[in-house]
């Protein structure tokens, strides 16, 4: 069984001891066009055996002598394009983790995984971008015979254009970021390393910070939040062996993976497994670091880069205030205070950040002294998937929370200093907010409140279900969740029930259309949705009943008629309707504003309205990296 590394003992007596690395910036203003390279390299990770610093090999996004794990930020400016040629430099020995063959992914033949070829293609997520450049996972490359410096063709997948992209930028400023997004092995290649922030600035948001209303410079920071674990040597590790060990848990992959797996693939072959938490909380690649700050205020860009885990977050010390002022797809209309650092540590002073979510946060620490020192706690499931949180922050479901006495209940450490003078925002003005998105446009405006955004000219209702493949393994999946017919073979164009990655395209958008998509989970956990193309805002959310006495996954047919149908009202009855519609649930602030990717919380609709103005294929799915390898993801084909 492999030794990981004892996470208790590492944070017990390093953490907060290094400080956060701050990632390498390309101002596209003055390089519009980017050479970017995923290399291998060991990078300090602030892992240490006996005191003694451990190096880790890591794959990280190069521009020449910029960038690493993460990748080098990227600034580029509205309506301004930037095109970048990626590169596959990674050495042809392999993946640094297992690769399962089993499940659906970018299998080349020519150049092929057990020759030690990964295949690649950067998504920038977030981006309006056309289909070529989007980054869709069978839109891979491989390197090149003889990897780096070596002679001979790539090999390409199915959907490949081109590995140089160009980007539009044509829309407001955001926090976006760009990953791998290789078909199956997402997972492991955003895991080993390859990530990194792309902030899009607009004259907005510099008239903003340039009258004092939002910080900048020094004062604005990006923060990639990852959880990771590794061997006792300080290396990269992630579990698909039968006897590896679940971090934090007295499980192994063997206990989560049934027998007849391993009957089939041979006892020592990786497998996938439903989820991944990790033992360690990374930020900026740096285990549990500590940021020096102003007694003042501080934007941080927060992004939840991780394989699975949800966290809920909150600061220790209640006399920090905290307004969120910009969501996935850029500013809000107006900051929304989170925690009003009145001293007292209230219960609903927390926020949601699923996996693949950004969050902007100007942080007060005007009302603390210098040498004061406050932690980033995280109160989401220690160990175990999300399944929602009331509003006091209780997690639901029976979920255990990670505290402050866990390694993974905390993320960094804010040291205050005086050798820092004190930036101070006018997020508000006599009382009042201040306008941020002075041109925010409220898609999701529902004049005559029937739950339907006024804008949308179509409504589709789609399905997020869980499963097993033919091993007995959990498989999640999206579908339709039309009223009809119930989809039996995964294939089939119904109208209810679960799909394949590879299973026909049933969601069509006209080009130039606006449509509302509303999002059914009939799952037991959370799934944070992510549309490719498009930003779009939450409409409602509304509980919903079923029942699953079969448990397949797919809720019964209670009226025994042989069709999934739906009822409205808080009370169900089973009699006249198979799925039941109930009370709306209010938005919390995460999610509100501009989105590409929202936790769908189970028992759950969520409605989104967005416009399909770029015609082409993409893509939607779950951001929980092991479930989108694991077949939660769809395409979509704007015509």
């Amino acid at each position: 069984m492999t030794e990981l590394l004892d996470a208790s003992e590492l944070f017990e007596e390093h953490a907060f001891d290094n400080s956060l690395p701050i990632p390498d910036v390309i101002d596209t203003s003055v390089r519009p066009t980017i050479t970017i390279q995923a290399r291998q390299f060991d990078q300090f990770l602030g892992l240490y055996d006996d005191d003694q610093p451990l190096q880790t090999a890591v794959w990280g996004y190069m521009a020449g002598n910029l960038g690493g794990y993460p990748g080098p930020t990227i600034v580029a400016y509205r309506d301004s394009p930037v095109t970048i040629n990626w590169q596959n430099k990674l050495p042809v020995d392999g993946h640094l983790l297992p690769i399962d063959t089993s499940i659906h992914l970018a299998d080349p033949l020519m150049r092929p995984l057990d020759a030690g070829f990964i295949p690649i293609v950067a998504h920038l997520h977030g981006g309006h971008n056309l289909s070529a450049f989007d980054g869709i996972p069978e839109q891979w490359f491989t390197q090149s015979k003889g990897g780096p410096g070596g002679t001979g063709p790539r090999e390409v997948g199915p959907d490949f254009e081109s590995s140089t992209a160009h980007y539009a930028n044509d829309q407001q400023a955001a926090t976006l970021w760009y990953h791998d997004h290789a078909l199956g092995i997402t997972r492991l290649n955003v895991y080993s390393g390859l990530a990194g922030f792309y902030v899009l600035e607009d004259s907005e948001r510099a008239q903003l910070v340039q009258s004092g209303v939002l910080p900048g410079g020094a004062y604005d920071v990006g923060m990639a939040i990852q959880d990771r674990a590794f061997t006792e040597d300080g290396q990269l590790y992630y579990p698909a062996f039968k006897q590896d060990p679940l971090p934090g848990t007295d499980e192994t992959v063997g206990d989560v993976v049934p027998q007849a797996f391993y009957d089939a693939m041979g006892e020592d072959a990786p497998s996938i497994v439903p989820e991944f938490f990790g033992d360690i909380i990374l930020v900026n690649g740096m285990a549990w670091p500590n940021l020096d700050v102003a007694a003042g205020d501080h934007e941080f860009r927060m992004l939840n880069g991780s394989d699975s885990r949800f966290y809920v977050l909150r600061v220790s010390d209640p006399n920090v205030a905290i307004h969120l002022v910009g969501t996935d797809g850029g500013l809000l209309p107006q900051a929304i205070t989170i925690s009003d650092g009145d001293g007292v540590q209230e219960a609903g002073e927390f926020i949601v950040l699923a996996p693949g979510d950004r969050v902007e946060l100007v942080f007060d620490f005007s009302r603390l002294s210098d040498g004061d020192r406050v932690t980033l706690l995280n109160t989401g499931p220690a160990f175990e998937p999300f399944k929602g949180a009331a509003a006091d922050g209780a997690l639901l479901g029976s979920a255990e929370a990670a505290t402050a006495d866990d390694p993974v209940g905390n993320i960094m450490q804010f040291t205050v200093t005086a050798s820092t003078t004190p930036f101070h925002a006018r997020l508000f003005e006599n009382g009042a907010p201040v306008s941020l998105a002075g041109s925010f446009a409220d898609l999701a405006a529902d004049a005559d409140d029937d739950g339907i955004a006024d804008a949308a000219t179509n409504v589709r209702l789609l399905g997020l279900f869980e499963g097993t493949d033919e091993f007995g393994r959990i498989m999640p999946l999206l579908g339709k969740a039309e009223a009809g017919a119930v989809i039996t073979d995964k294939m089939s164009a119904g109208d209810f029930g679960p799909l394949f990655f590879h299973s026909p395209v049933t969601e069509t958008p006209l080009l130039g259309t606006t449509e509302q998509w509303q999002f059914f989970n009939f799952t037991e956990d959370a799934h944070p949705i992510h549309l490719h193309l498009t930003q779009y805002q939450v409409v409602e959310k509304r509980q919903i009943f079923f029942l699953d006495e079969e448990e397949d996954g797919i809720p019964d047919d209670t009226t025994e008629d042989g069709l999934i149908s739906y009822g409205f009202g808080p009370s169900p009855d089973y009699s006249s309707a198979d799925v039941w519609i109930g009370n709306e649930i209010p938005l919390r602030p995460e999610e509100t504003g501009w989105q590409d990717t929202v936790g769908v919380e189970p028992g759950v609709m969520m409605s989104v309205v967005a416009i399909f103005d770029l015609a082409g294929e993409y893509v939607w799915h779950c951001h929980i990296l092991s479930h989108e390898d694991n077949e939660m993801m769809r395409p979509f084909l704007v015509v």
